[in-house]
């Protein structure tokens, strides 16, 4: 069963002949009674009954601001776009807009959403901020706005709370857009207790269907000032890749980084990748692999079986093919990043997988969206063999299948792609990173 994350029941309260700090505790009183009583509470049935309620940073009064507008959108991504979400799927949604306010120095911006099945008044305000992945959860925190009277909105993080899935993985909870990172410190609203130290970084296994296992040193790491390096194997087969990345995680040390990252192991093979992630020691928590390694996409089985097995998979790849971003995400991996990325933006990707966002970008999910399915293993030989100039009965022999199969694949494939001739699929399937090119 998967539910939707009830965005409404977060309702801005009305403002009430009282101080605030008691307007609030009243607030999340009913809320703690809320989750204890409601049918469709997050908590878990059997945990209702000794639910002592949520903990909270303490109240902080500076950190509502209000007569904010809701300006226009103005930024590089699309305005319409699919939100992806803890159980690996996409939600159809807009950015409304972006709201602007003063904190740590600076002028901050935070990008106001809406779903589009959802209330077309409220804006959903997801982010991230420097106690993402330690004191609260890696994928965000949420905020729901509603328009005041004069139209202007009040923005309270005291009122920031954690998705539903944090607490049961059945619910279906959307993702916190990189844009919307803050670079400061919110220590304002739910926060995670000790216990759940583990899911403020470990975040949710899309492929079990529960937070991931953190072992008792992972809580211990919540609260220590150095905390847990974060475990990376690279599946490349060009090695130089793995060197330059663990040199740059090292020259990091001894700096203000986020998180540390650690170089577990390095393989230039599927078989070998898939060695590293079922390791029982030096399990990584990241694996980064290209999708062309031996054969064909068989990259993508390196990403597939990471997703079995809980290891979060981030690709790397030259190839830039909007059918291989969709062949990727839909195989579990939780970022997409072109070889041309510097190191910076490489680690910083892993960090962000590692606190449980993704390190796919707005336009790369959009262009996911539209793109066409890649071949299955299959068909891939098919077009490999089209490719080398075999005929029907070459390839059906060489690939233990009647000629007439081979005939049934090619029609599926012409018709899938909008080909008209072998020639045609063949240079498609170049192009599209499924096969390689003919070496001179």
């Amino acid at each position: 069963m998967t539910l939707e994350h009830d965005h409404g029941s977060e309702e801005h309260h009305d403002h009430q002949h009282v101080d605030y700090p008691t307007a609030l505790a009243t607030y999340r009183a009913d809320k703690d009674e809320a989750l204890r009583s409601s049918h469709g509470s997050p908590i878990p049935v059997d945990e209702r009954e000794t639910f002592e309620g949520l903990p909270y940073f303490d109240v902080d009064e500076t950190l509502r601001f209000e007569g904010l507008t809701l300006e226009p959108y103005e930024g590089n991504e699309p305005v319409t776009f699919q939100i992806p979400t803890s159980d690996g799927r996409l939600r159809d949604a807009e950015r409304a807009g972006t709201f602007q306010f003063p904190l740590g120095g600076a002028q901050q911006r935070l990008t106001g959403y809406r779903f589009a099945e959802g209330d077309s008044e409220s804006v959903f305000v997801p982010f991230l901020d420097a106690t993402s992945g330690t004191e609260t959860y890696g994928a965000g925190r949420y905020l729901d706005l509603y328009p005041e009277h004069d139209g202007t909105f009040a923005l309270d993080f005291n009122l920031a709370y954690h998705p539903s899935c944090v607490y049961d993985p059945r619910f279906s909870c959307p993702l916190t857009p990189t844009e919307n990172r803050l670079p400061v410190r919110i220590e304002a609203g739910e926060r995670l207790p000790a216990d759940h130290a583990c899911v403020a970084r470990c975040g949710i296994s899309r492929s079990r269907g529960r937070a991931l296992a953190c072992d008792d040193a992972d809580v211990d790491d919540a609260h220590d000032p150095q905390p847990r390096a974060i475990a990376l194997a690279v599946v490349d087969d060009h090695p130089a890749i793995a060197l330059a990345i663990d040199a740059a995680a090292q020259s990091e040390v001894g700096s203000p980084a986020p998180r540390p990252i650690r170089l577990v192991g390095t393989a230039r093979r599927v078989a070998d990748g898939l060695e590293l992630i079922r390791s029982d020691q030096d399990r990584p928590d990241i694996v980064l692999c290209d999708i062309q390694l031996e054969d064909g996409l068989d990259g993508l089985q390196l990403v597939e079986a990471a997703h079995r097995s809980g290891v979060k998979a981030i690709v790397l790849t030259s190839f830039d093919r909007s059918s291989l971003m969709r062949a990727a995400f839909e195989r579990g991996a939780s970022g997409f990043l072109h070889k041309t990325a510097d190191l910076a933006e490489i680690l910083a990707a892993v960090r962000a997988v590692a606190a449980g966002g993704t390190a796919f970008s707005a336009a790369t999910l959009d262009a996911a969206r539209y793109a066409p399915r890649p071949p299955s293993p299959r068909e891939i030989e098919v077009i490999a063999e089209v490719q080398r100039g075999a005929t029907s009965d070459e390839i059906g022999g060489r690939l233990g299948i009647s000629s007439r199969t081979v005939e049934s694949h090619l029609r599926r494939l012409f018709d899938r792609y909008g080909v008209v001739s072998r020639a045609e699929l063949a240079v498609l399937a170049i192009s599209e990173g499924w096969i390689e090119a003919p070496r001179a």
